[in-house]
């Protein structure tokens, strides 16, 4: 398992001018709508649904107006840090 010293050290590049706060503030970031397209498009189309029961190629479906619905449920549960249990 490589530590985060080893990962920093094998790929400089990476790092260089980049602080610790802008390494991390950027992954905090709410999503876009492409990155959720990008996502639902790049999923397995056969893949099980969840507890929800809703499976990703009904995601898939939905029309654009659900689909920003969505975006704006997923990213107030990322910003608020509230997930839910079940």
């Amino acid at each position: 398992m490589l530590r985060k010293k080893d990962t920093e050290s094998n790929h400089k590049y990476l790092f260089e001018n980049v602080s610790e706060c802008a390494r991390t503030d950027s992954l905090n970031e709410p999503f876009g709508l492409h990155e959720l397209r990008r996502a639902l498009r790049e999923i397995k189309k056969y893949s099980a649904p969840g507890a929800d029961r809703m499976s990703y190629e009904m995601l898939q479906k939905l029309p654009k107006c659900f689909i920003k619905a969505v975006l704006k449920l997923y990213n107030q549960i990322w910003t608020s840090d509230d997930f839910p249990v079940s």
